[in-house]
């Protein structure tokens, strides 16, 4: 992913939508010269199955891709709050892709499935409303 220089300690956020409702915020911290640029470049892929007054159930897994500088330590929350991450949290090196992630969502339509890593501020994002339309 190219980047362009900017002010060191801002962040810059990209968010792109996805085939399948999925859209991924990419965040790409600078420190002020190209050779310490922090680059988060990733790939998420969800799979999500609901029935009429049952839960919702997603499957996620997260690719953190070779061409990134840095190791994505994620948790997973909703907003609204309410669902469920089975694990919870993890930790992906570039080059590498995360083991299957479970979200169970008791039903709360529409909602935002967020895997964030507060201490370099990136998260990916995806935004589950299919059975809302």
């Amino acid at each position: 992913m190219p980047t362009t220089p900017h002010a060191p300690g801002r962040l810059r956020t990209l968010r792109l939508l996805m085939a399948g409702a999925l859209t991924a915020t990419l965040g790409t911290a600078c420190a002020g010269s190209s050779s310490s640029d922090r680059v988060f470049d990733n790939h998420a892929s969800e799979h999500c199955q609901w029935e009429t007054g049952k839960a919702a159930v997603c499957t996620v897994t997260i690719t953190n891709k070779r061409t990134s500088t840095v190791t994505f330590d994620w948790h997973g929350v909703s907003d609204p709050p309410g669902a469920t991450f089975a694990p919870d949290h993890g930790s992906i090196a570039p080059g590498h892709t995360s083991d299957p992630i479970t979200v169970t969502d008791p039903f709360i339509c529409p909602i935002t499935l967020i895997f964030q890593d507060d201490d370099r501020h990136l998260q990916v994002t995806y935004d589950f409303n299919d059975p809302c339309k």
